[in-house]
């Protein structure tokens, strides 16, 4: 399973394999982004169509628009808040 963190913040368990398309095409508009390389950068890098989410990992489901842009204090704040909640589960 990977996990999923919505554009609101909820957390979502999802079965691997699956691409980033299945996920986009069930999120019109957003783009797709690892929340590990979220925090080693410190901007919204997109997986590519064809990647498949890795068993374990955390993924972030964001506007298309905030693609490659830099993350905020507050975006953060609600990443590690989601992270912390699916820990505590």
């Amino acid at each position: 399973m990977a996990t999923i963190i919505d554009a609101h913040g909820n957390c979502l368990k999802i079965k691997v394999p699956i691409t980033a398309t299945e996920i986009m095409l069930d999120e019109p508009r957003h783009v797709v982004s690892l929340v590990q390389l979220i925090r080693k950068t410190g901007r919204i890098p997109v997986m590519k169509a064809d990647e498949e989410l890795l068993v374990g990992e955390v993924y972030l489901v964001v506007l298309a628009s905030r693609a490659h842009c830099k993350v905020s204090e507050s975006e953060m704040v609600m990443i590690d808040s989601a992270c912390e909640k699916r820990r505590q589960k």
